[in-house]
């Protein structure tokens, strides 16, 4: 995946692109976790507490718009948008071209880099959240929950692990649906984009939502 927002803030988002959304706290070697591993015992001895979960069990609908959401870039280089889910807690969907879906006439998936060929474009049209979906580094579409989002900083990212999308506009507006999306808690190594569950264990969901918003940074 290369079209990431390095930076997440509170009022609701900026917009940015390059670099790699680290799913944890911007200090790399922290992990995101507040003491993860550590659950609050000093000497080891006893069993790890699970970290609470850090956004709601489920969201049934949600609604995107100028009025709450951020979005940005071009169907050639990659679009993305963020949306305010209330509190301090962020959604995200990334659309990359140069991977699946989004493959040009070569058919072949981009390198991590994402330097793809002028062909591969984000183009409207239903897509499952399956197969190379499900892996943050090999994904066209990335479906994201970060909560308790501070300036620079989140507690927990959680990523896609099932639903479908249907993208409907990629020119003036970004605008799609998404059905029954679930998530897990997950922790994304920034250097290697290696993705494992969190220490949480925790799950969401979004039951359905729809997004218009206008692109910005065309």
């Amino acid at each position: 995946m290369s079209v990431w927002l390095a930076v997440l803030v509170a009022a609701p988002v900026a917009i940015g692109c390059g670099g790699v959304t680290e799913v944890g706290e911007v200090d790399a070697g922290s992990g995101g976790e507040a003491d993860a591993g550590s659950g609050g015992q000093p000497d080891g001895s006893a069993a790890d507490a699970a970290p609470a979960c850090a956004v709601a069990a489920r969201y049934d609908v949600l609604t995107g718009d100028d009025a709450n959401a951020v979005a940005g870039g071009a169907a050639d280089t990659g679009l993305f948008v963020f949306v305010d889910l209330g509190g301090e807690d962020r959604f995200k969907v990334t659309f990359a071209p140069g991977f699946e879906p989004f493959l040009g006439a070569d058919g072949l998936a981009d390198p991590q880099d994402g330097s793809g060929t002028q062909d591969d474009l984000v183009v409207p049209g239903p897509i499952a959240i399956a197969g190379p979906q499900l892996t943050y580094a090999t994904a066209g579409v990335a479906i994201e929950i970060f909560g308790n989002v501070a300036v620079e900083t989140f507690e927990q990212g959680y990523y896609a692990t099932g639903g479908s999308v249907q993208l409907d506009s990629v020119d003036g507006q970004l605008a799609f649906s998404l059905v029954e999306i679930s998530f897990e808690h997950v922790v994304i190594d920034p250097d290697t984009l290696e993705q494992t569950p969190g220490p949480s264990g925790c799950t969401t969901s979004i039951g359905s939502a729809g997004v218009v918003v206008t692109i910005q940074n065309e």
